[in-house]
């Protein structure tokens, strides 16, 4: 019986201790989480506000990142003279809700989350801001602006002798032997390029030949090839001028044009109608002459209207005067 009473005894004890451990712990978890408060930071000092920021983005379990939680912590950034960039940087860093017993970080070496990782963080982020040293003496520890200009030059300079000594070379492979023109190549093509940008003027093609060298038309054939141009046809150069950029690709363009003038042949070379009757329009060219012509013509100066001997003359130097008379001295 007595035996049956001391373990009734130290069950009511064993049940007092783990009620009164409970309630210390109750009580801690109380002012552990009191202590994380941050509605009030005017008893806090910065450092103590920035720590319990931290903290409470690991301990805190329904923590979440707002705006409301990242003012504190930029305003003791701002008393303690730290950027607020900085802050923010790490604060979008740290990871919420890590454990104390996390695996380490591969990042930064520590675990994500804890101080040692805001700290490393903190610093890291400093030291990538560059000291402001404009107001410190030259120490001769390095060359001036100046030099670096001409470094910068220099290593320009060793670029394009690379390129002519190794790069240019390997182009040989690719050169081709020049051709001239035979007499059945009477169309020249014109493109333009725009080096290193897209440009729409790039898809544009002028083809431009002299009816002169279109052997296989008579005269007659020839004359009607000059009037179907109209516009297009320069008397003066006897060339006929073709341009094309209603499509977007130049060549594209090239078999517009080469149909127009496939078109214009095959119509100059019908001896329905001959065209013999009418002239040659050629005031398109006699109007273009006056739209280029110099608002300023460029007369010559006639000859007889020079008068050398009353011309200015040359102000007296003395010192040229004596350089002179000192060439003419005969050496001794």
């Amino acid at each position: 019986m007595s035996r049956l009473l001391s373990t009734a005894r130290t069950a009511r004890a064993c049940h007092a201790s783990v009620r009164a451990f409970a309630s210390s712990a109750r009580a801690a978890n109380a002012s552990n989480s009191d202590s994380l408060d941050l509605s009030d930071t005017s008893k806090l000092s910065p450092k103590q506000v920035l720590d319990i920021g931290f903290r409470r983005m690991r301990e805190v379990s329904n923590y979440k990142k707002s705006d409301a939680e990242l003012q504190p912590l930029l305003k003791a950034a701002r008393d303690l003279g730290i950027p607020e960039s900085n802050i923010r940087e790490i604060y979008d860093k740290t990871v919420i809700g890590t454990p104390r017993n996390a695996n380490v970080s591969s990042d930064t070496g520590f675990v994500a989350g804890s101080r040692a990782e805001q700290l490393y963080l903190l610093d890291h982020v400093k030291r990538k801001e560059s000291p402001d040293t404009a107001h410190l003496p030259f120490q001769y520890d390095d060359i001036p602006s100046l030099g670096h200009l001409q470094l910068r030059d220099h290593r320009v300079l060793r670029e394009y002798n690379r390129v002519a000594a190794y790069e240019l070379p390997q182009l040989a492979q690719f050169a081709t032997p020049y051709r001239k023109r035979t007499d059945k190549q009477v169309v020249k093509l014109r493109y333009t390029t725009y080096l290193g940008e897209p440009h729409p003027a790039e898809s544009k093609v002028v083809a431009s030949f002299k009816t002169s060298d279109l052997k296989d038309l008579t005269d007659a054939q020839r004359h009607k090839l000059r009037l179907l141009a109209g516009t297009r046809y320069d008397h003066e150069e006897d060339v006929i001028k073709i341009s094309g950029n209603a499509f977007p690709e130049a060549a594209q363009n090239v078999n517009y044009i080469g149909d127009i003038i496939r078109n214009l042949l095959k119509e100059s070379q019908d001896g329905k109608d001959t065209f013999a009757d009418i002239p040659l329009r050629t005031s398109h060219v006699e109007a273009r002459k006056r739209r280029n012509k110099s608002l300023y013509p460029q007369h010559t100066f006639p000859e007889a209207w020079k008068r050398p001997q009353d011309a200015p003359r040359p102000k007296e130097d003395v010192m040229t005067k004596l350089v002179e008379e000192y060439v003419k001295t005969p050496a001794l």
